[in-house]
């Protein structure tokens, strides 16, 4: 047996600079695990990386001063850095913790300046870091020359602040909309660092410049990450733009993005309302468009509760004419308003309806589950949505299914899927219309981390990639034993008879089971080998459309959502691009991954719909280190492993651990359904009630046990020195350990919580 190593919690806190941008500066009183007349072991090559990773992703514009740290910490070992400048910037002692990097943020030509910061141990060695940035020419564009501009330009331009989003005030992130001095156009700044109104104290009316690059996005010109600086802080109107005509006649709107502007004479249609829906949907000469009411994109004008008022009022006066009023914003270049106010509709005339014209409307807006994936009674609508008059009947195609006279149907779930054609019929009054709607009605494909919950004997559909051979294909018995990931945990397919090779994307249906404690597919499952298609072949596909998709992550568009566990990325293979709403899998640019879902459309641009899924093939050599500087790569940390605390303070709810393992034969995650690990000092963390986290060998090593110590006193006879011992469940499979807590009394209280120092592992 061979031990691997000791997880020593340096719960080395991120430290996050800039503090002009509203984040937080390494400071005297974080915790470290140095003790006076203990022998400390420095590592210069490990902390000039560290600090390299702060930095990284700042340059190479700056537009504005900005704040580096003086002192670094890792691995419980505390090191200062000194700064110094090249000619043209100046690098000011701001206190013992910080240094200010003071540029010529008005510079009438561009220029090139290099920091070099010298990382000091305590034993006097040093290691010096350089970082190259560049300040753009400070030369204030008009509006033609902003739009003129392309990706990648550094610009400046002034306007009028007409909306703020805040993350002070309970927005997801920090944008500005502005109007051009003369009202010509409008601007949209896109993913600010700094916070408008807690950080900058701009205020609506006020006059503010703007400087950064040019990230032209879904039909819109807009500026990613600029730093924003009031010109006047006295206040003006901004009048708002009548763009009726313009809408009416499909003009391009991109010239009033970020304007207030109305639209005059539309009539109130649905509501999209919940989930990632939240939409308040108006038409004029049968175009249809929409306020969008997420909460987290509200102005500062705006309240949450806002939101309930604007939502009622639209429900309530369906069919009636009004004007409406917001910012514009475009997506793929289609046009949808973010409201300013709660009268952001101006309501008038109640439209009359015919009723065929009704009948036409509701059975155009009328959607039931066409996808039933366990055993439901469905019960379907007997009249319309907003037209009550509107009378619904149901009849099913199929044999043995029969909706009753209150609109339900029992549908159960078998491993052979059965596909129903629905038929409605709406009657109001003489007209009378019918329309069609498929349900299928399957097991449901799954994670492989539900299949894994599920019990002996349950039948479950996962999707996979073959990563392992683990018994060759046998032409006697027709069958293979091999293992599968899709990025939530691994499974053990057991005689698989469908013979697959290492690489290849399949659907496996089949019933779960356990061998010596192990979890697994029994004998017999069955897979289906996935088409791997082309982005190309994505983009002509039919909206639910399932496909399977292999390419190189090349922009993230939307940063990945603790809150909501989804990110937005583009992907691009030999064919061309796609665009990945929303997957349920984080990656970062250059990760190489294979991703699955269906196939959808947003205002006519084709899209994975919410929801796929991802598997890494091969993650990005160096992350965002690479690049024609390089970096440093860190030195290999042999059979250490060090996790580091990367999300809320001390001791606050829903932490999370990240572990460094990129030179480690151990791979330590927190379940995705665990909040309740929390980081309280910088030599252990804590679990509480059904906390769980696994430990994955890889490097073809296999775990054989592993070991838990905890912190002294009392908090030490919980859990003794055993993984095994009362209140820790640990499951070992091959190359997989599952650490379960199993506390039986309240979650918070002091008897309920394992204060953990130290994790072993032993191979076999």
């Amino acid at each position: 047996m061979k031990k691997l190593l000791m997880l020593l919690l340096a719960l080395v806190l991120c430290l996050t600079v800039f503090v002009a941008c509203g984040e937080k500066t390494p400071t005297d009183d974080q915790p470290s695990d140095e003790k006076p007349g203990t022998e400390v072991t420095y590592d210069l090559d490990a902390a000039t990386t560290y600090l390299f990773n702060l930095y990284k992703d700042k340059g190479p514009v700056t537009a504005s001063d900005f704040d580096v740290t003086a002192k670094l910490q890792v691995g419980g070992v505390t090191y200062t850095v000194e700064w110094a400048a090249s000619e043209g910037v100046t690098i000011v002692k701001k206190d013992d913790n910080t240094y200010t990097v003071d540029i010529n943020e008005k510079s009438p030509e561009a220029y090139e300046y290099t920091l070099t910061a010298t990382v000091k141990a305590g034993d006097g060695t040093t290691k010096n870091r350089e970082f190259k940035f560049s300040v753009p020419k400070y030369e204030v564009l008009s509006f033609e020359q902003y739009m003129a501009a392309v990706e990648g330009d550094s610009v400046t331009i002034e306007g009028i602040v007409v909306a703020i989003n805040s993350k002070a005030a309970g927005n997801s992130r920090n944008h500005l909309f502005l109007a051009d001095a003369n009202v010509v156009g409008g601007y949209y700044s896109y993913q600010m660092d700094a916070d408008p109104v807690a950080d900058l104290g701009i205020e609506v009316g006020m006059t503010v410049s703007i400087t950064g690059p040019v990230a032209p996005y879904s039909g819109m010109q807009e500026i990613k990450g600029g730093v924003a600086k009031i010109v006047d802080s006295n206040k003006k109107d901004v009048a708002v733009v009548d763009i009726t005509e313009a809408y009416i006649n499909g003009d391009s709107l991109k010239n009033y993005v970020g304007l207030p502007v109305t639209i005059k004479g539309v009539e109130i249609a649905g509501q999209e309302l919940g989930g990632t829906s939240e939409y308040l949907k108006f038409k004029l000469n049968d175009k249809v468009s929409y306020i969008r009411t997420y909460v987290t994109d509200f102005p500062t004008t705006l309240k949450a509760e806002d939101k309930a008022t604007i939502d009622a009022a639209h429900a309530e006066k369906y069919g009636y004419l009004a004007n409406v009023t917001g910012i514009l914003v475009l997506y793929n270049s289609n046009p949808y308003l973010i409201p300013m106010s709660v009268d952001c509709f101006e309501y008038m005339e109640k439209v009359e309806k015919t009723p065929a014209q009704k009948v036409e409307e509701e059975l155009a807006a009328l959607t039931i589950p066409t996808f039933i994936s366990k055993d439901t009674t469905l019960e379907l609508p007997l009249a319309g949505t907003n037209y009550a008059d509107v009378k619904y009947t149901w009849t099913v195609a199929q044999d043995g299914y029969t909706v009753d006279a209150e609109g339900k149907i029992a549908l159960t779930v078998s491993s052979t899927p059965v596909e129903l054609t629905f038929t409605v019929t709406a009657t109001c009054g003489d007209a009378t219309a019918t329309k069609d709607i498929t349900v299928k009605v399957a097991l449901a494909k799954m994670s492989i981390k539900d299949a894994l919950e599920m019990a002996d004997g349950a039948e479950v559909i996962v999707v996979g990639v073959v990563t392992e051979i683990n018994t060759a294909w046998s032409e006697q018995y027709n069958n293979i034993s091999v293992t599968i990931t899709d990025g939530t945990g691994t499974l053990y397919l057991y005689r698989l008879a469908t013979n697959v090779q290492v690489g290849d994307v399949i659907t496996v249906t089949g019933t779960m089971a356990t061998y010596k404690e192990a979890r697994q597919m029994a004998a017999g499952c069955t897979a289906e080998i996935m088409k791997v298609s082309t982005s190309a072949e994505a983009t002509a596909a039919e909206d639910g459309t399932e496909v399977v998709l292999k390419g190189t992550v090349t922009e993230i568009n939307t940063a990945w959502s603790e809150q909501y566990g989804n990110i937005t990325v583009t992907i691009t293979d030999a064919a061309g691009t796609f665009y990945l709403y929303r997957i349920t899998t984080n990656v970062q640019v250059g990760d190489e991954i294979i991703v699955m879902g269906k196939v959808g459309s947003y205002k006519g641009a084709k899209q994975l719909a919410q929801g796929g899924t991802a598997i890494i093939v091969k993650a990005a050599e160096g992350g965002e280190e690479g690049g024609e500087e390089g970096g440093e790569t860190p030195a290999p940390t042999g059979e250490v492993l060090e996790m580091f605390a990367t999300t809320g303070a001390l001791n606050a709810d829903a932490q999370t651990i990240t572990w460094a393992t990129e030179n480690c034969d151990i791979l330590v995650a927190k379940d995705a359904s665990t909040t309740d690990i929390r980081v309280t000092d910088a030599d252990h963390f804590r679990c509480y009630k059904d906390a769980k986290f696994t430990a994955t060998a890889k490097n073809g090593k296999t775990i054989a046990k592993m070991v838990v110590t905890v912190t002294e006193a009392k908090y030490a006879d919980v859990l003794k020195a055993s993984a095994e011992a009362a209140g820790f469940t640990v499951e070992v499979k091959d190359t997989v350990v599952t650490i379960t807590v199993n506390n039986a009394t309240a979650e918070w209280s002091n008897t309920a919580q394992y204060r953990i120092k130290t994790i072993e592992f032993i191979y076999a």
